[in-house]
């Protein structure tokens, strides 16, 4: 652990800085840019940058729909950690080290199923009381993905997390001269004797999906449109995540943020919505909750400190995004 560097830190935009200079750099090419030119990236961190609230005095939570609590357990903020796959490139236990980190900072974290190096019951087992959530990715081959529900169920995840934002796969212009291929640290399934032809799922295998999960929650993730949202919840979703892959899938998307008041109009006040994109400070967080997210989730900052100091850098990232958090809360009267 690099406790030298975790104790220099006295903002959250440090554990960025500090961790840069702690991996290869086409290493962390891989983890900051996006598809193609990585303007959806840009543009999700550019237009919460932007958002401005006006403050009121003597008023707390007047308008935020932030939450603190997630399907019935609760959490000290409205923050948790966004599926991400290939984590061995920064810790060799890469994802059970991040379980491990979400664990003590008593939130919730999102599995990659299909791009986790490791077992998710060695998972569960170095991060006993983590609080997972799981994400699927729709193969067109239904007896597999049963098969990765059974294994989860197995574990006593807390929910589902269907992503649909990501049919194919999408160039990223800026790290093709680094000849990187990150997936030598995900999964070691072979896919091409998983995947079926025609990857497009649609909202009939909502239904489906929602079908074999034995009662568990199912969390749409990739929404960024008002209708697509009013489907989901039609079609059986639990609750959506309001995301554009954190820029990694189409390039030339909108950013979440900008969305994000616009599908909490379409649907109403009590539906749960989930947020990411862009969110790097605790003002962020106050942010997403006052445009209409009860949940936010963070992907690339809690890398930092799994880089830094393993789970302990990542339960010292969630603490300062605490301190600042509830800092603009007090702050903004929001």
């Amino acid at each position: 652990m690099k406790k030298f560097l975790i104790k220099k830190i006295r903002c959250l935009p440090q554990f960025k800085e500090f961790a840069q200079k702690s991996i290869f750099k086409k290493t962390w090419n891989w983890l900051e840019n996006g598809s193609e030119w990585g303007n959806t990236a840009n543009l999700n961190l550019k237009d919460l940058r932007k958002i401005k609230i006006i403050p009121k005095i003597f008023s707390y939570n007047s308008k935020s729909f932030a939450a603190n609590s997630l399907f019935g357990t609760k959490m000290p903020l409205p923050l948790i950690i966004a599926p991400m796959g290939h984590l061995t490139q920064f810790h060799k236990d890469g994802e059970a080290e991040l379980a491990l980190g979400a664990q003590k900072s008593s939130t919730f974290i999102t599995i990659s199923g299909a791009l986790s190096r490791l077992k998710l019951s060695d998972i569960k087992k170095k991060a006993k009381y983590s609080k997972i959530l799981y994400q699927i990715y729709f193969f067109n081959n239904k007896k597999w993905i049963e098969n990765e529900i059974k294994k989860a169920i197995d574990i006593n995840v807390k929910g589902f997390v269907f992503t649909v934002d990501s049919p194919a796969a999408s160039k990223k212009y800026l790290t093709l001269s680094d000849n990187y291929d990150a997936r030598k640290f995900g999964r070691r399934t072979n896919f091409s004797n998983i995947i079926k032809k025609n990857l497009l799922p649609n909202w009939r295998d909502i239904r489906w999906l929602k079908s074999k999960l034995k009662r568990k929650p199912l969390i749409i993730k990739g929404i960024m449109d008002a209708n697509d949202a009013v489907k989901a919840f039609k079609f059986g979703a639990d609750a959506i995540w309001v995301s554009n892959h954190g820029g990694r899938a189409f390039e030339s998307n909108v950013s979440s943020i900008e969305m994000l008041p616009k599908i909490r109009k379409k649907i109403g006040k009590k539906k749960l919505v989930i947020f990411d994109g862009g969110i790097r400070t605790g003002s962020d967080i106050v942010k997403a909750c006052y445009l209409g997210a009860n949940i936010v989730s963070i992907g690339r900052p809690s890398i930092y400190g799994l880089i830094l100091g393993g789970s302990d850098g990542v339960k010292e990232t969630f603490e300062m995004f605490k301190q600042e958090y509830f800092s603009a809360k007090k702050l903004s009267g929001h």
